[in-house]
């Protein structure tokens, strides 16, 4: 199991500035959220990427712990530095859904990917009838996100 941090920086190692391959912490957050799903999909519920909660926010699907890390870009790009070597420190299994995960979506923004995210699945059966602009806390369950991904990704 990876730390979500690892995670976030193996893709923002993927990036590619000033292109529509870069990152955001808005399309970061989203890639975390869909690459859980994707490997839960692949490994099963007992198998997550990290274990990390996924919270249903008001942009949609949010880990906590790396928005606040990535939290001073706003909806900047995210620097790439630091991120030199996270390449080669992620297992091959890993890797494959990870880089599955970028192909599917590095070219989408992080707008678009919140649309997404808004669409259909467990951030929309989650928040129900909330507004769009309401803040919650609410935890997405793995079970959810499994049942989504495995759904869409068969």
């Amino acid at each position: 199991m990876l730390h979500p941090n690892q995670v976030a920086k193996y893709f923002i190692f993927k990036s590619i500035p000033g292109t529509n391959e870069n990152i955001t912490n808005l399309k970061l957050q989203k890639l975390l959220y869909f690459a859980q799903g994707h490997f839960l999909a692949k490994h099963g519920l007992g198998n997550p990427l990290f274990e990390e909660e996924i919270k249903a926010w008001a942009h949609g699907p949010v880990v906590p712990e790396i928005y606040r890390l990535y939290s001073d870009y706003k909806f900047m790009e995210i620097n790439k530095s630091g991120t030199e070597n996270m390449n080669v420190e992620i297992e091959e299994n890993y890797k494959k859904v990870l880089d599955d995960v970028w192909d599917m979506y590095k070219s989408y923004n992080g707008k678009e990917l919140e649309k997404k995210t808004h669409e259909e699945g467990p951030w929309k059966d989650i928040r129900g009838d909330l507004p769009p602009f309401i803040s919650t806390n609410i935890t997405i369950p793995k079970k959810d996100i499994y049942n989504h991904f495995n759904t869409v990704t068969v």
